[in-house]
């Protein structure tokens, strides 16, 4: 007697289930393989080409969700792209300038380091000079500015040397960034895709009660 009462509410569940995943006519149920129609973006539904009960094939157009806005996200990553390329171009001449410069500007530096021990050493030389009557104050002063001169001169190579390591960097910098943006690219390629809801295979369309206008929310269904 349980065996028979335990056949018979399994037997009830499998009837409940078959009813509720299976497509339904007034005086019959029709059993098939169903899935819920479910958008992976966002968006008011701008056409919609189908009617509740209509035979459909793999690849048919269900709906469409407005495109603008995710096709203003890739027209700005797209422009975003463009300015940074044209940035990254002018600081790779930059570049080129300062490397065809290079041996230039450290043969100034090693220069300017020459000269400042140069006036440092003639500075240093007179200073106890002066007070003895060997050497007159304005040799001293001559030899402080000549020193300052110098060291000023060294300070502006070595920020040029400087300057060409920072435009390397920038450029690295730079190109990181632009993975970053081909990325977003490809993101907003993608949902401007996903615009487009499409029959996965050829079914029949059923429970339908969404219309032109209505608010598609990702990843909830619209219909059967």
């Amino acid at each position: 007697m349980l065996a028979l009462v335990l056949a018979a509410i399994v037997a009830l569940i499998l009837v409940i289930w078959q009813l509720q995943t299976s497509p339904e006519t007034n005086d019959a149920y029709v059993y098939a393989d169903t899935i819920d129609v479910v958008p992976e973006v966002s968006g008011r539904i701008v056409e919609m080409p189908i009617r509740d009960n209509q035979r459909v094939k793999k690849g048919d157009l269900l709906f469409r969700i407005d495109p603008r806005p995710y096709q203003a996200m890739l027209d700005d990553a797209k422009a975003r792209l463009t300015t940074l390329d044209a940035q990254i171009m002018l600081t790779q001449r930059t570049i080129k300038a300062q490397e065809y410069n290079a041996q230039s500007v450290s043969a100034a530096v090693e220069r300017a380091k020459a000269l400042v021990k140069q006036t440092t050493s003639s500075r240093i030389r007179l200073e106890p000079l002066v007070p003895q009557g060997f050497a007159s104050q304005e040799d001293l002063d001559q030899a402080r500015t000549a020193e300052k001169a110098a060291r000023a001169e060294l300070e502006a190579t070595l920020l040029q040397a400087k300057q060409a390591s920072a435009a390397v960097t920038g450029v690295d910098a730079m190109v990181a960034q632009r993975a970053g943006i081909l990325a977003q690219i490809a993101l907003a390629e993608l949902h401007l895709e996903f615009t487009e809801v499409r029959a996965p295979f050829n079914g029949v369309v059923v429970a339908l009660k969404t219309t032109i206008g209505q608010y598609a929310s990702a990843l909830k269904p619209v219909f059967t």
